[in-house]
């Protein structure tokens, strides 16, 4: 099991490589870490 700190992964390009990462990799531990601008998407 491996775990990945994410930062920027309420954006575009961070949220899809986790949706990708999640759906391939569904054992390992993520973090996601986001300041939530105007771009960011919960």
């Amino acid at each position: 099991m491996s775990k990945f700190l994410v930062t920027g992964g309420a954006g575009f390009i961070g949220g899809n490589f986790l949706h990708i990462m999640v759906n391939k990799y569904p054992n390992d531990q993520y973090v996601c870490i986001d300041a939530l601008t105007y771009a960011g998407n919960m």
